[in-house]
């Protein structure tokens, strides 16, 4: 292990930031099953910036609805819903499941396991 003059630690010449690039490459979109409404929920992983923007948002009380318009896709990637879906989500769709559908959503990536390894 060596440092550059950049103090970035190098192991067979590869950065900690390449390294860390690479796990979370690593990282598969998850799957949200919402047997409530007949479907499954798919989002690609939480980044940083992703994650710290809809945290600004943690203390309105339309909190989840923002985490389930901006993260909720569905099998293609497309967006689910928009902004304006936002009030309907908030006062005619069941609390408990919205709020299921927000947590897996704003925890999320997980590392994939896989048995071929």
């Amino acid at each position: 292990t060596k440092t550059t003059n950049k103090g970035k630690t190098m192991s067979d010449g590869i950065s900690i930031l390449e390294t860390a690039r690479a796990h979370f490459a690593q990282f598969e979109r998850i799957e949200i099953a919402v047997p409530e409404w007949g479907t499954v929920i798919y989002a690609k992983p939480l980044t940083l910036r992703e994650r710290t923007t809809l945290l600004r948002k943690a203390d309105k009380p339309d909190f989840h609805a923002h985490v389930i318009v901006a993260r909720a896709q569905d099998d293609a990637g497309k967006r689910l819903f928009t902004a304006a879906d936002i009030p309907i989500i908030m006062n005619e769709v069941d609390p408990v499941v919205a709020d299921r559908i927000a947590a897996a959503l704003i925890t999320s990536p997980n590392v994939a396991t896989s048995d071929d390894s």
